[in-house]
């Protein structure tokens, strides 16, 4: 999401589908809330999240602490390059 803001590429269309992928999430979440399901099944909505939380914020982590902002992306270094010769 914030790569597609970042890159001036977001469109209408990957708008709708954040918003809907937003709100069918929150749903599942507060359908659990409200009307939860037996023993084992209600907690992987949670599990889920506590695994997928952290792998996302290393991820993230991991990509800021190894991107140089003295040095384009590689994939413009590549199209440099082609320019010269």
């Amino acid at each position: 999401m914030m790569l597609l803001f970042r890159e001036r590429a977001a469109t209408t269309v990957t708008i709708a589908a954040l918003i809907a992928g937003a709100v069918a999430t929150s749903w599942i979440y507060l359908n659990g809330i409200f009307f939860p399901a037996p023993s084992p099944v209600s907690a992987m909505s949670y599990v889920a999240l506590a695994t997928i939380t952290p792998a996302v914020r290393l991820l993230s982590d991991g990509r800021r602490s190894h991107a140089d902002a003295s040095q384009p992306p590689p994939h413009l270094n590549s199209r440099q390059e082609a320019a010269k010769e």
